[in-house]
């Protein structure tokens, strides 16, 4: 998989708030008291993380992928299902390889990075 561009997110923001799409309003990320983490983009997509604190649980972290001719934000990892490092880790590595993909064998096990040639 070649990407055409490189994105950032304050450019990813941009394109999905120009799209009609409320995933980036203010009222949605403090209902979701979401942050924004680290942005990874390359050969293989662009994937950021974002955290999130339910109303009585601690602040866990997701991995999105941006699919930027969709327009689209999709959640690959487990919702709040990782540490900060561990989401970094996995973004930036399926950002890096346009043939890894996120495997999770069962709910609550820890996500792992698979390679194949397909």
């Amino acid at each position: 998989m070649k990407i055409e561009k490189h994105y950032s997110l304050l450019e990813i923001r941009k394109m999905m708030d120009a799209s009609d799409s409320h995933w980036f309003d203010d009222d949605t990320l403090h209902f979701f008291k979401t942050r924004l983490g680290k942005c990874y983009s390359g050969s293989g997509g662009t994937y950021f993380v974002t955290s999130e604190k339910p109303p009585h649980g601690v602040r866990q972290h997701s991995v999105r992928q941006f699919h930027p001719k969709e327009l689209r934000i999709e959640t690959i990892s487990g919702f709040c299902s990782l540490t900060n490092s561990q989401a970094n880790r996995i973004a930036e590595e399926l950002s890096e390889n346009p043939l890894a993909t996120i495997v999770q064998e069962h709910k609550e096990s820890l996500p792992k990075i698979s390679y194949s040639a397909n």
